[in-house]
């Protein structure tokens, strides 16, 4: 399979891939809805999906599982123009279209084509297969298709279609799927019984979706009339996001000639945009697709440095609203790090001079009233303390004292000391960052390494060696010294490094470690998967200590990034992480942290980081 990424008049780049691979397609229409396809049908959480709103929350409504062609073939290359996707097969061209703020998918083929549309419509997490109820109908040049089940937190649902072609009209029948993804990744059920519908000789078909027949109707008609002026739109906005790109003076820095470079850049910052939802009532990430369609708050921060350096006033606009929800929920967070994520976000934006005035000093005050509440119940033997499972490895306990927490903790004490209004908050502020950082010394640090975490109960110390000193060294540096940190690099790497460019979330002689990615089942989640985000954080530690000293590593992980970005997993997007034994794009397959932190490192690293394993 030929994979290409262009952006016309910008960059073309393209490359073969093992044709037993599996290469998915991913649109998203920032009103939270999607449409992730494989060459075939792999996993009930492929298809098209929209995101509806009801008295709980948005609520993932699955309503198409496939469009076949007939007869149908492999898929021979796969185009991502970023306005949509091309697939060829054999002789016939398909195209895949999303218009953003519209509940609509366009497919079109480069000649008439008979293809069989098949439906699957219920909520994400509903896999009962019973009592499901298909009418369909057809008036006033529309095909509609009425949808019943009493699991569907909308009632009703109406797919209207409008196409250019014949309707068949051949007997519609019920399909077996046997979904090979889901049961490599432990997910079950693996089988499910889906709606093949309608067989249609067209070329341009126009899906629209709502619990309004009326509205729904007007959706498929406008958008069939305008999908070409929506494509320009489209092609116009990422334009736009092209400029965007190179009015960054650290992208204007780097070769910019190089394609390869170009794509890489570009990639990362439109699947980052990508996971942008902009609603009457929402601004800002969804974590990841398909199952993480939802704002997290840790990664919805750890996204915000990335957008800032390319769009100010959207990554402002999120971290306004995150504030304000901080001061709701009276400065009490969900997890251990995601008070830290937060303010180091928010040091970094006042430094640049993004946030004054009154947004600053509100912020000061937030950041104050955060650190009261940690001392007050959250502190244990001078020690930043959580629950089992608060911290981003939430698979595992990990209570007690952990060192990603303790350097948060001092980089907050340290941005409050900067942002004291009086010589008294100042003093106050640099007397608890100097206890906690000699704490810490004396807990962590055994001269070679520091401990992942220590029971301030028990007085035992977790020497287990994972990589979450990196997430240290990147919140808090003055924590050691640089011999000291490169020291204590040097006495890790080899217990974690993976020779395909990564880094095990576990020491590999660990009794706990996995080699293999479990799926579902979080054996391996945390005790052997590579994490990319983590591992381009590692990449961006490094090279600010000793960029000479390890600059295998920092190559090594870059290489593993951009192969993941554009020529593995969904097109153009990555994934959340690989097992350790080989390289492979797995978990959630596209994640907006991972395209954040990949991003980072690039802007970061530059332009040296390209390597022959993309060519």
């Amino acid at each position: 399979m030929r994979i290409i990424h262009n952006l016309e008049k910008f960059f073309c780049v393209q490359k073969d891939i093992n044709s037993q691979e599996q290469l998915g397609l991913l649109l998203l229409n920032r009103s939270g809805g999607f449409l992730w396809l494989d060459s075939d049908p792999a996993s009930r959480y492929q298809g098209w999906f929209i995101a509806h709103k009801t008295e709980s929350g948005k609520k993932m409504i699955k309503v198409l599982d496939s469009i076949e062609v007939v007869p149908t073939g492999p898929v021979e290359v796969l185009k991502n123009d970023f306005s949509g996707y091309v697939r060829k097969r054999g002789t016939l061209t398909e195209s895949f279209f999303m218009p953003s703020g519209h509940d609509c998918l366009v497919y079109e083929t480069d000649r008439l084509a008979t293809c069989d549309l098949v439906f699957d419509v219920a909520e994400c997490q509903d896999h009962g297969d019973w009592e499901r109820y298909y009418q369909i109908a057809r008036e006033d040049g529309f095909t509609i298709i009425e949808y019943e089940h009493k699991g569907l937190p909308l009632g009703k649902v109406f797919i209207v279609l409008k196409f250019d072609g014949a309707d068949n009209n051949l007997p519609q029948n019920w399909l077996k799927r046997d979904y090979g993804y889901d049961r490599a990744r432990n997910s079950p059920p693996f089988e499910r019984y889906v709606f093949r519908a309608l067989n249609v000789c067209a070329k341009k078909i126009v899906l629209a979706v709502s619990d309004d027949l009326d509205f729904a109707k007007k959706e498929a008609s406008y958008v069939f009339q305008k999908s070409e002026s929506l494509k320009k739109l489209k092609r116009k906005e990422n334009s736009g996001l092209f400029r965007l790109l190179l009015k960054n003076k650290r992208i204007g820095e780097l070769k910019m000639k190089n394609d390869l470079l170009i794509a890489n850049v570009f990639c990362a910052l439109h699947s980052l945009y990508s996971f942008i939802v902009d609603t009457d009532d929402f601004f800002g990430f969804y974590a990841g697709f398909p199952w993480f369609n939802q704002p997290w708050n840790r990664d919805e921060t750890v996204c915000l440095k990335a957008l800032a350096e390319f769009d100010e006033k959207a990554a402002l606009k999120i971290f306004s609203r995150r504030l304000r929800e901080l001061e709701a929920a009276e400065f009490k967070t969900k997890s251990a790090d995601e008070a830290g994520w937060f303010f180091l976000r928010a040091g970094s934006f006042i430094s640049s001079g993004l946030i004054r005035g009154e947004e600053k000093k509100r912020l000061i005050f937030a950041l104050g009233k955060t650190i009261d509440r940690g001392l007050a119940e959250i502190t244990l033997g001078g020690l930043a303390y959580n629950s089992g499972k608060e911290t981003w490895m939430d698979s595992l306990d990990r209570s007690g004292a952990r060192i990603e927490i303790q350097a948060m903790r001092l980089m907050m004490y340290c941005l409050a000391k900067d942002l004291a209004r009086s010589p008294r908050e100042q003093e106050r502020y640099a007397a608890l960052e100097s206890a906690l950082l000699n704490l810490v010394r004396a807990r962590f640090w055994d001269g070679q390494c520091l401990a992942d975490g220590f029971d301030p109960r028990s007085g035992e110390t977790d020497r287990t060696v994972r990589p979450n000193i990196f997430l240290a060294a990147y919140f808090y540096p003055k924590l050691l010294d640089k011999n000291d940190w490169i020291k204590c690099f040097k006495y890790v790497l080899p217990k974690l490094w993976l020779d395909w460019g990564g880094l095990a979330s576990i020491d590999k002689n660990s009794p706990e470690f996995h080699a293999t990615h479990t799926g579902e089942n979080p054996a391996s989640y945390h005790n052997g998967d590579s994490w990319f985000y983590l591992n381009d954080i590692a990449a961006i530690v490094m090279g600010r200590f000793d960029s000479e000293r390890f600059d295998y590593n920092i190559k090594k992980i870059f290489e593993a990034g951009s192969y993941d970005l554009l020529w593995s997993g969904i097109s153009g997007f990555a994934a959340e992480l690989s097992p350790a034994s080989r390289f492979d794009s797995a978990g959630s397959p596209a994640q907006a942290w991972t395209s954040a932190a990949f991003l980072e490192l690039l802007l970061e690293a530059g332009g040296r980081l390209i390597c022959d394993r993309n060519k």
